[in-house]
């Protein structure tokens, strides 16, 4: 494992003790997802998607709600409180005998892990703050949504990554061009746009983007709505 972001280890099968799929939830424990994610152990970190991780030293509790379960952490970086809602399911609703295992199996990996010494990655990030991409000081957590459709196929994946301003905008920028055409090519194509906005917003209010830069960043995004109407237009003139 190499970054330094410690949400962000390299989800390995050989570096795992456990893994499975589950569905992202609602804070009622139901499903809000048609796509499974990743949930792997190891002795130290948590995965709920193939590219986001979570030390385990930090999960504050893991419980059912619901059909499904929460696992609540604090994160030291922002030294705010975070959660993540998932689900099993089976064919037709939901495994809570499945659930109840994960919450175990998690809840004893938290209990293990708060015996040993929390990871250098977690350890380090908690304290300095550094931009995972050029080190620079007072970065800041920075969670960023990529969008892939093909006709009927939808892939939704958190990104969360340490950076600083500048390499916030840059990321935020390939970020709102790998949705723009790899999210407009199905039926995700209404949701890509509002993961890019969403995040315009969040970083004009965080005062990363400018007003200018978020607002022509919105407007591409749109760009995919411009289309469809325009096509509506078509056929009611048809």
């Amino acid at each position: 494992m190499t970054t330094t972001n410690p949400f962000r280890q390299p989800l390995r099968s050989g570096d795992v003790d456990f893994r499975t799929k589950v569905f992202y939830a609602d804070a009622a424990g139901k499903d809000r997802s048609t796509v499974k994610t990743d949930f792997a152990l190891n002795r130290e970190y948590l995965w709920i998607a193939s590219d986001f991780s979570v030390p385990l030293a930090w999960i504050d509790s893991v419980m059912p709600v619901g059909p499904g379960f929460t696992i609540t952490w604090k994160n030291p970086v922002n030294q705010k409180r975070e959660r993540a809602n998932l689900c099993a399911r089976r064919l037709f609703g939901y495994n809570l005998k499945t659930r109840d295992e994960l919450v175990m199996r998690l809840n004893a990996a938290v209990s293990a892990a708060k015996t040993r010494p929390m990871p250098a990655v977690a350890a380090s990030a908690a304290v300095m703050r550094n931009c995972e991409r050029c080190g620079a000081m007072n970065a800041q957590t920075q969670d960023f949504v990529y969008v892939v459709t093909f006709l009927l196929l939808f892939i939704s994946k958190p990104d969360r990554r340490q950076l600083c301003a500048h390499h916030t905008r840059i990321i935020f920028t390939l970020n709102a061009l790998f949705n723009l055409v790899l999210g407009s090519l199905g039926i995700a194509i209404i949701f890509a746009p509002l993961a890019t906005i969403g995040t315009a917003r969040r970083l004009r209010f965080m005062r990363v983007l400018s007003p200018a830069q978020a607002y022509t960043a919105m407007a591409i995004a749109a760009l995919p709505y411009l289309l469809i109407i325009r096509y509506i237009v078509y056929l009611a003139r048809g």
